[in-house]
């Protein structure tokens, strides 16, 4: 069993730097893109009428593959102050259910975006003229990346992890 553990704790750590890679390239791209934006309106008196909108889509890919980072390192919002009182075996049962939880909406976002996915097959984005489905993909994709987090999780830690402590920060039992 600790086999498995360690390579799923590998492969965790693996998608954990694929995502911090991908949301800082997404930022710089961004940044950029605003940075443009500021110098070709008002510097240039030629505003670029792309860049508000693909800066908005890029920000939504950057928020949903760091909500999958945000659920390995435990920096979602969460309120453990009552699970921290109650006795460690309620303590893990707490930890299991805040992560069914996380994984449950996790879950729903792959459902519900891989629907809002496919009915943007036929549809462009307005300015940028790139189908739509490309910037709806950020939704299932953030959610598998959440659900994979939580089930590497439970994997490497045991079901009763804290769903609220970062991967190296919490104890297999």
């Amino acid at each position: 069993m600790q086999g498995i553990r360690a390579r799923v704790a590998a492969i965790d750590r693996g998608v954990l730097r694929a995502e911090g890679a991908v949301v800082a390239i997404l930022v710089a791209v961004m940044t950029a893109i605003i940075f443009a934006q500021v110098v070709f309106r008002y510097v240039l008196s030629s505003p670029l009428v792309w860049s508000e909108e693909l800066a908005r889509y890029l920000f939504v890919w950057i928020t949903m593959v760091g909500a999958g980072a945000a659920v390995h390192l435990g920096q979602h919002y969460g309120l453990d102050i009552l699970a921290k009182l109650l006795p460690s075996p309620l303590q893990k049962l707490a930890g299991f259910l805040a992560s069914v939880l996380i994984g449950a909406s996790a879950v729903t976002l792959i459902w519900q975006g891989l629907k809002e996915a496919a009915g943007a097959m036929n549809h462009a984005a307005s300015s940028v003229e790139v189908p739509m489905v490309w910037f709806y993909a950020a939704i299932p994709i953030g959610g598998a990346l959440m659900l994979w987090h939580v089930l590497a999780r439970m994997v490497t830690l045991g079901f009763g992890a804290s769903a609220l402590s970062a991967h190296g920060a919490a104890h297999a039992d």
